[in-house]
């Protein structure tokens, strides 16, 4: 039986299911998953999305990071970690130093991310520690197409380049999002706690990646307007202190971390997703969801942005809260472009599924396995 271990900062919610998937294929192959995860700390700790996992063996070590400047510095876990793995996977983060231990040991090793510095400004000597790491690494799983180009110009080995499609479990919150059109809308405003009014999903963490102060600017502006518009917030965060002039007016309501169930709510009675700041797994969620997303033309959002098609299936504003609180107003008085919009994107709820993202997972480190040799017996 061969042993794949995969290490992480920590386990955010979302990955969950990944992780369930790929543990229960690896074992009806005969091998066990690891996961050696971190827990969260600083933003990541507000967001109360950490979890346990309770189906894959699941080990947790103690976080040491160091904050340089803009940049955090990962340290531990050590090699001793891994000593018993066949294959490793670890983030592909030119601050991640357990990353380059496991690179430059024996055991073969993938790095998996978003390859490119698409939330962060780009710097020399990041670039040239994430090339490093790509050009060392036995296989690259990139989360988008476009970070595979970039593993590509940073001289990988085309063969061992994968694009895994980045998602969540999009297909279980399809299934609650049709199970919710079977209830009264009436019903799942009450359960929100929303009256009548066109209404606003945001959905994450209240840190400093969603924007919450663009977000709460866009709200000065649409109650300066008299726009009907209101929000329901899923989400906790250090930040969320600065809606709550927006919680007093009645335009911000605000319901906490949500599950595949309460999102299947919103999406029984909100007409889009606003989504001011980064954009990143929330894209294929969109889709299942039935919502357009409103965001913001910036430089930073996650790789999964270009899973977007702006004008078909979401609008995409300038950088400013009078541009989106314009694009947001313009679906509340022309309800026929929000279903115009909506339909399209529910158009797509299928394409980006979470078995063909363990599928080119699993295929990978068994690709590892077989270059390896035979795991000796445990």
């Amino acid at each position: 039986m061969a042993q794949i271990v995969i290490v992480q900062p920590y386990v955010p919610v979302y990955r969950s299911a990944l992780f369930s998937e790929l543990g229960r294929r690896l074992r009806s192959n005969g091998h066990e998953l690891v996961v050696l995860s971190g827990e969260p700390d600083g933003e990541q700790r507000e967001r109360r999305d950490g979890v346990e996992l309770a189906d894959v063996r699941h080990r947790i070590f103690e976080t040491r990071s160091v904050k340089i400047g803009p940049k955090t510095v990962r340290t531990a876990p050590g090699p001793s970690a891994w000593a018993a793995a066949d294959v490793v996977v670890v983030e592909l983060a030119a601050g991640a130093i357990y990353s380059y231990r496991a690179l430059l040991g024996s055991t073969p090793t993938a790095v998996w991310g978003h390859v490119g510095s698409y939330v962060n400004r780009d710097s020399f000597t990041s670039r040239v520690l994430r090339r490093w790491q790509v050009r060392r690494a036995d296989a690259v799983l990139a989360y988008t197409p476009s970070g595979g180009d970039i593993a590509l110009s940073f001289g990988a080995d085309p063969a061992k380049v994968s694009v895994l499609g980045n998602t969540s479990d999009t297909g279980a919150l399809r299934r609650a999002v049709l199970a919710a059109r079977e209830r009264s809308e009436e019903e799942a405003r009450a359960e929100i706690g929303v009256r009548d009014g066109p209404y606003f999903a945001v959905i994450g963490g209240l840190d400093a990646s969603k924007r919450v102060d663009l977000f709460a600017s866009t709200l000065d502006v649409l109650w300066e307007r008299r726009s009907p518009a209101r929000f329901v917030v899923a989400g906790r965060g250090h930040l969320e202190h600065l809606l709550e002039a927006a919680i007093r007016r009645k335009q911000v309501h605000l319901i906490g971390y949500a599950g595949t169930r309460e999102k299947a709510l919103l999406a029984r009675v909100c007409i889009g997703v606003f989504n001011p700041g980064r954009v990143g797994l929330i894209a294929p969620e969109s889709f299942a969801l039935g919502l357009p997303i409103v965001t913001a033309e910036w430089a930073f959002h996650a790789p999964e942005f270009e899973y977007l098609r702006p004008g078909i299936d979401s609008l995409v504003a300038d950088d400013s809260p009078e541009a989106l609180a314009a694009a947001l107003h313009e679906l509340v008085t022309r309800p026929e472009e929000a279903v115009r919009l909506a339909r399209a994107a529910e158009s797509r709820a299928d394409e980006y599924r979470l078995e063909e993202m363990v599928d080119r997972m699993q295929r990978s480190v068994e690709q590892l396995l077989r270059r390896s040799g035979p795991a000796p017996s445990r």
